[in-house]
């Protein structure tokens, strides 16, 4: 005989759910999860929502660890879709932890949007002029002092490297014109051609600091001021960094999340610049 997993009350043999049960929990769902997907602009209290949803799962025969994992998947989409669209306001960044608490979910359950909220809170203080502190992993990187704003782990470090190949050419050949009596053709290297190649330099910490971005790995370590830095380029995989100096090959960095990066680099570098001076604001006067 098996039993509702709804109710759980016998529901016959060979059966897993009354079929009444099953109308009442699909019908609560089709309430709860409107409510639910716009909890973010919703102007109620959160517990005051909590509650409303609590009482239609519970008339609805949905268990709390089924309304826990609604609610954590419906946030997390939502904190995702938003920070897509545009950067978090202090208002939704409030918003999204009293729900989290009248939900009772952790940091650890709504997992990548927790992430996202720290970044968005990072970018806003950088444009209202204070640092947010953060944990490195790496804590043996060398920062000189500098405070450190974001760390992208597991990060890898690439250069170009000029590839050169020679089209057409010839080692040269011998030929017997008489007994005793050879041709040999010079040989020659033909058209150079010259490639592009990405060349691995390391696997490591890219520690994004108030002052520059310090790559640091086991084989490879670097320091790029943002004073030397003349642009910033995203890709969808990584971002590729181009500084003033002697060698300006591009430096290659594949982390996790470029447009965040692009745009921590693109606020630290603006912070960096050094403000005009008073020959130049006059116009050189």
């Amino acid at each position: 005989m098996g039993l509702c997993r709804y109710c759980g009350r016998p529901a016959g043999l060979f059966r897993r759910e009354h079929h009444d049960c099953a109308e009442r929990h699909d019908q609560a769902l089709a309430k709860i999860k409107p409510i639910l997907e716009g909890a973010l602009n919703d102007t109620r209290p959160a517990d005051e929502l909590q509650g409303q949803v609590n009482f239609i799962a519970c008339d609805g025969l949905i268990s709390p660890e089924e309304l826990k994992a609604l609610a954590q998947s419906k946030f997390t989409k939502d904190i995702e879709r938003v920070a897509a669209d545009h950067l978090l306001s202090q208002q939704e960044d409030e918003r999204f932890g009293d729900l989290c608490h009248a939900f009772d979910l952790s940091p650890d359950a709504i997992g990548s949007a927790e992430c996202t909220l720290l970044k968005a809170r990072v970018l806003r203080g950088l444009d209202e002029g204070e640092i947010v502190k953060i944990d490195l992993d790496n804590q043996e990187v060398w920062l000189h002092g500098e405070q450190p704003v974001w760390e992208f782990t597991e990060s890898q470090y690439f250069t170009t490297h000029t590839r050169v190949q020679y089209i057409g050419g010839s080692h040269g050949v011998s030929v017997r014109v008489a007994k005793g009596v050879y041709y040999r053709a010079s040989s020659f290297h033909g058209e150079p051609v010259r490639t592009e190649e990405l060349v691995e330099q390391g696997v490591g910490s890219l520690v994004v600091t108030t002052e520059s971005m310090v790559f640091d790995s086991p084989g490879k370590a670097i320091r790029l001021p943002f004073k030397k830095i003349l642009s910033v380029h995203a890709y969808p995989d990584a971002i590729e960094v181009l500084s003033d100096g002697i060698n300006k090959r591009p430096a290659i960095f594949k982390v996790d999340d470029p447009s965040f990066a692009a745009n921590l680099l693109g606020r630290l570098r603006a912070n960096n610049e050094e403000p005009p001076t008073e020959a130049a604001s006059l116009g050189g006067k």
